[in-house]
């Protein structure tokens, strides 16, 4: 099994806890993985989240679907906004920052 991140395994092992609370004494079945995850969604929990909490069911053997992960569109700047941007830097170091920044096309999420 693949090793995880310390903040990987203690999201996990929440997800994993709060699924043996949710069971309530009935056993752990692929059946069941799949209901907790449709009562999460019925919860309004957003598909990044039952992701990360289906992988965490399969971390117990439980062959369970996860939904795919959304990934939105980037928002990019209008030109004027950019250099509006750039004219209101208030040093010569941080305009050269931003002009080199936008001239070579990076993004900053």
């Amino acid at each position: 099994m693949k090793k995880l991140s310390p903040g990987s395994e203690t999201l996990y092992r929440y997800w994993q806890n709060r699924f043996q609370d949710w069971l309530n004494g009935r056993p752990a079945t692929a059946e069941t993985g799949e209901a907790f995850l449709t009562a999460l969604e019925a919860d309004g929990l957003k598909r990044n989240t039952l992701g990360c909490a289906a992988r965490a069911l399969r971390r117990l053997g439980l062959d369970v679907p996860a939904p795919s992960v959304e990934i939105g569109e980037p928002k990019y700047l209008e030109l004027e906004e950019i250099k509006r941007l750039i004219q209101r830097a208030p040093s010569l170091l941080e305009r050269t920052i931003l002009i080199v920044t936008f001239g070579s096309a990076c993004r900053i999420s």
